[in-house]
């Protein structure tokens, strides 16, 4: 644990603050069973080149793959994903997160 000190003109104050390890992987936190898991290994193995343009991207906007993937899982997980959905599983669902991009590789 550090400490951190504050000083202003009309007071001192010491601040102690931890580091906490909240870090998640997705190779090693996902189970091997999960549904994920499973629509990562088909993706894997089909040449979206064919189906997707990489050539015309903007550097602003997504990856055109985590955006399969995501739509993928949640309308295999929930039947019909809406953008809200999307966004709720985004958010709070780390399978649907960008470390998904890394599983992919």
């Amino acid at each position: 644990m550090t400490i951190t000190q504050i000083n202003q003109s009309n007071y001192t104050a010491y601040q102690p603050y931890m580091l906490l390890d909240f870090e998640f992987s997705f190779q090693n936190d996902v189970l091997k069973d999960d549904l994920s898991i499973t629509i990562l290994e088909v993706l894997r193995r089909i040449d979206l080149s064919k189906f997707i343009d990489f050539h015309h991207l903007d550097s602003r906007s997504y990856d055109p793959v985590v955006m399969l993937t995501v739509i993928l899982m949640a309308f295999i997980e929930d039947g019909y994903a809406s953008l809200r959905k999307l966004e709720k599983h985004c958010r709070y669902d780390a399978r649907y997160r960008s470390d998904v991009k890394l599983a992919l590789k």
